[in-house]
């Protein structure tokens, strides 16, 4: 492929010239509004070594050198002052994000962002990448910014909307105004003006204006605790219109997120509140191994798939149960993604607990997924690093993953299953539901396979999305909906 380098282009004539060369493992550079170059980043996955360079002194000078099989967040931006860049290498060495300043001479100090702890999740920064500020994750954001007025007019919003889910999505270039996107508990969101010179603020739009608010099933950041004392982060969404104060033993929909390393938090979640509209309770559990909740709390998930990661979704399900709010004969499990093997996990390994599993684009079979990991990037590759430090060695642990398989434990299931995959999906193959159809299918079980035509692995077409969620709601409704009493 072509090395990534920079050009210095004229915007009135259109002509241009190479300005700094990159290399063929040159990944990122950042410039300042002068031109001067501030930094490039390379990354040789063959020796696994990531290099940071300057030429803040008219040369190209080393500055950061790591040896790393996978590689780091690395320069996120650039301070406004233009003293350091901001910089993180990727390790759990603390719960901030672990987000430097790495300074031209190649010094590291920590990020003197504060904030109310939990982990960044995104640097906010202008059009050149020089950053303002951080958002924090959680159940609902925080923030925190170098500009005493910028931040304390941003944390008045948040204070303001304490329960809500207050996101800041644009802004004028002067700060003057500030676009809010607010999710209430039940509210399909809204977008809010904040006038800094004023004091004002406006209602712009509602984000799902054809969705009334008594339409939406209240959300609520609720924790519990795993059998082994973990805190387990997690929204609960209850059925549109039910009295919180009286509800008992509802049907549950249990929809622990893809990623894994991923969380869910306060906001439209269009599956959970389809779920909740039909009259269903939705648990989404932040299980050990998702990320939003801080850096212990993500890698606890590592080598767990299968295991305790599934155990806290089990122990979400039985702590509803015994506080009497959902009914422990009806509830399903349905999920995307790595959700979708956690579905299929839930039905093999924890048959007793569900009355139906929805796998939508899963993984069923870790080792031909690893194997195809494997075939599509190398050997040497980061991405089959990563996925065997999170999962299992394919040469050395071939045992657990197979126990872990759901595919390969279809003889224990149950419960009916519902198996839907787009035929384009290229992040986890079609093939897995096929794997995972022949098994059930060959072990006497009852399964169900919808195989969406042109569809990618988020669902992304509009009208294929419906058809699967139409396909969900009638097969839920069938095993624990109000015919199925």
């Amino acid at each position: 492929h072509p090395n990534y380098s920079l050009l210095r282009v004229n915007l009135k004539t259109g002509k241009g010239r190479r300005f700094k060369s990159g290399v063929d493992n040159t990944v990122d550079w950042f410039v300042d509004k002068d031109g001067t170059v501030l930094a490039r980043e390379d990354y040789n996955n063959t020796t696994d070594t990531y290099r940071v360079y300057t030429y803040v002194n008219g040369k190209r000078e080393l500055i950061y050198e790591l040896e790393t099989s996978q590689l780091p967040p690395g320069v996120t931006g650039i301070k406004a002052d233009r003293s350091a860049l901001l910089f993180s290498d990727g390790s759990d060495a603390d719960d901030s994000g672990n987000v430097y300043e790495l300074d031209f001479s190649g010094h590291l100090t920590p990020a003197s962002l504060g904030g109310k702890g939990g982990t960044i999740e995104r640097i906010i920064k202008d059009g050149n990448r020089f950053v303002l500020g951080v958002e924090y994750s959680g159940a609902v954001p925080s923030y925190k910014f170098y500009d005493p007025d910028v931040d304390a007019a941003v944390s008045g919003m948040v204070n303001q909307f304490s329960t809500a889910s207050v996101n800041l999505v644009s802004w004028t270039d002067d700060w003057s105004k500030l676009l809010y996107l607010i999710y209430g508990s039940d509210t399909p969101g809204s977008y809010v003006l904040q006038d800094r010179e004023t004091g004002q603020m406006m209602l712009v739009a509602d984000e799902r204006d054809n969705i009334p608010p008594d339409a939406v099933g209240q959300m609520v950041s609720v924790n519990y605790k795993a059998r082994d004392g973990l805190n387990i982060p997690s929204i609960l969404t209850w059925p549109a219109g039910v009295d919180i104060e009286t509800a008992s033993k509802l049907p549950l929909v249990v929809m622990p997120h893809g990623g894994p390393e991923s969380y869910d938090a306060v906001g439209f979640d269009w599956m959970a509140q389809y779920f909740a509209n039909r009259g269903y309770l939705v648990l989404q559990p932040n299980f050990r191994g998702s990320s939003g909740y801080g850096t212990e709390h993500r890698i606890l998930g590592k080598g767990e798939w299968g295991g305790k990661m599934q155990d806290d979704i089990t122990d979400g399900v039985q702590t509803l149960v015994e506080q009497g709010l959902a009914d422990p004969t009806r509830v399903c499990i349905v999920g995307a993604s790595y959700g979708g093997y956690a579905a299929l996990a839930g039905g093999a390994f924890t048959p007793d607990l569900y009355k139906c599993v929805v796998a939508i684009a899963p993984v069923s079979d870790i080792r031909p997924l690893l194997v195809d990991v494997k075939w599509d990037n190398g050997r040497k590759h980061w991405a089959l690093d990563y996925w065997q430090e999170n999962i299992g060695d394919l040469d050395e642990e071939r045992e657990k993953l197979d126990a872990i398989s759901p595919a390969r434990a279809a003889d224990k299931f149950t419960a009916p299953v519902l198996l839907i995959h787009g035929n384009d999906d290229t992040v986890v193959p079609i093939k897995q539901s096929e794997i995972m159809e022949r098994a059930l299918e060959k072990a006497g079980k009852d399964v169900t396979f919808l195989e969406l035509e042109g569809e990618d692995h988020w669902m992304s077409d509009g009208d294929t999305r419906i058809d699967a969620l139409r396909a969900m709601a009638t097969f839920i409704d069938q095993h624990i909906g109000a015919e199925a009493e």
